[in-house]
């Protein structure tokens, strides 16, 4: 499947109800990502708690959960987030650093029907204000670059960085479209910053674990 249709599919699982709409609280700060775990946000998840738990001291990272098994799949984890306007103007990249620490997981993405592997993390960021109409499908952006996307036990239980340009060529919309002045103009209003989980065909359609044990570690996420 193309990613022009696996963007698009990756997307309906929020159609119902927006992160950016009913009950946005912007952040304190502008310009600063906060690594608060009650601040972020797991959405549309099952078998998920609200937000992540914050992490034992000592470990490096600013909060955790850990991946559900069959009963359950995460999907989105996001935090409230904006720019003035120097600083959207001057932003270059979105960089998460972070760690899965694991024991011989079989990663799922076949959560959702017509999902195929490799179960995947996706960066991904979404305008303040969408209400998931068709007017509004610029509104939500996902890394298309390998940079800014991690297979699932590639690299597990070490420190990964992803990082993603932000430039119109390594984003694509919700309907797998783009468009430099709307990619800009969502850039201006951004209201949530985060990533995803899924397979090809649905980004954000979830994973879960058949067998074993893993727990996501976020240590930094930035707009720089």
């Amino acid at each position: 499947m193309n990613k022009v249709v696996a963007l698009f599919i990756a997307t309906l699982g929020i159609a119902l109800a927006g992160c950016g709409g009913a009950g946005y609280i912007p952040p304190a700060s502008p310009n600063v990502v906060d690594l608060s775990p009650s601040r972020w946000e797991i959405m549309w998840s099952h078998g998920m708690p609200s937000s992540p738990s914050a992490t034992t001291a000592g470990s490096g990272a600013s909060w955790d959960f850990d991946f559900p098994n069959q009963d359950g799949s995460v999907h989105y984890v996001v935090v409230p987030f904006n720019l003035t306007a120097d600083a959207a103007a001057k932003a270059r990249s979105i960089t998460m650093t972070f760690r899965i620490v694991s024991k011989d997981p079989e990663y799922n993405d076949h959560v959702e029907p017509n999902i195929t592997g490799p179960a995947m993390l996706h960066l991904f960021f979404e305008r303040a204000g969408d209400d998931f109409s068709n007017s509004d499908e610029f509104y939500r952006w996902w890394c298309t670059d390998s940079s800014g996307a991690y297979v699932l036990g590639a690299q597990d239980n070490q420190v990964v960085t992803v990082s993603c340009s932000l430039n119109v060529k390594s984003w694509m919309s919700v309907f797998g479209k783009r468009d430099e002045t709307q990619f800009q103009n969502a850039l201006a209003n951004i209201g949530w910053v985060g990533f995803t989980f899924g397979g090809s065909g649905g980004w954000g359609h979830g994973v879960n674990l058949t067998d074993g044990l893993a727990r996501f570690e976020l240590i930094d996420y930035r707009l720089e």
